[in-house]
């Protein structure tokens, strides 16, 4: 019986010993080993939400323009502009939805994918089933529009406004422009004739 207890006590101090290193470990590296931690911080910081995952060879860049005049528009055939540099994307998904994203690279977890952070979105994405397109009007609105199956006429479902000083240029000083720069400014410009 003596041996008995003497196996179970040596048994527990085993368990304990044990305990105790692990937890002397995980001290350790919650001290001294932070850039692990800051690492592993970061890669979870970086998978929100609103990042979604996309191929880097899926997207052409060369044929994507980075302007829209009231001669052209988004639709599902040319649904995007793109910044120069490839950076920052204003795209009207299939749903109808018109959403303004920044591509982010990430070179420490797969340097061949790209992340989509959603910067602004009209939330108008299924509301209207039908085909969609986002125009440019010549007073400088931007408007997200839709011809539903059973309407002969364009909707719109959206609309973006100006400033009031940007009012008064609209109509003296040009057409407008709507311009994605490469530092994610999306500006409407009035250009000269």
């Amino acid at each position: 019986m003596a041996n008995m207890n003497s196996k179970s006590s040596l048994f527990s101090l085993m368990i304990h010993g044990f305990c105790v290193v692990f937890a002397l470990i995980s001290v350790y590296y919650l001290i001294f080993n932070r850039p692990s931690l800051s690492y592993i911080c970061q890669l979870t910081l970086q998978t929100p939400a609103n990042v979604n995952y996309a191929s880097l060879g899926s997207k052409s860049m060369a044929q994507s323009r980075s302007n829209l005049t009231i001669e052209n528009f988004l639709n599902e055939t040319h649904a995007e502009l793109v910044s120069p540099n490839g950076q920052f994307v204003l795209r009207l998904e299939p749903s109808g939805n018109l959403r303004y994203l920044e591509i982010l690279q990430s070179d420490k977890l797969l340097p061949t994918h790209l992340f989509e952070k959603s910067l602004f979105s009209t939330s108008t994405g299924d509301a209207w089933p039908g085909k969609h397109i986002v125009t440019l009007q010549s007073n400088g609105i931007l408007q997200v529009r839709v011809k539903t199956t059973f309407l002969s006429d364009w909707k719109t479902t959206w609309t973006s406004s100006l400033l009031p000083q940007c009012k008064k240029l609209s109509t003296t000083h040009g057409f407008p422009v709507l311009s994605v720069a490469d530092s994610g400014l999306l500006a409407i410009y009035f250009q000269h004739d």
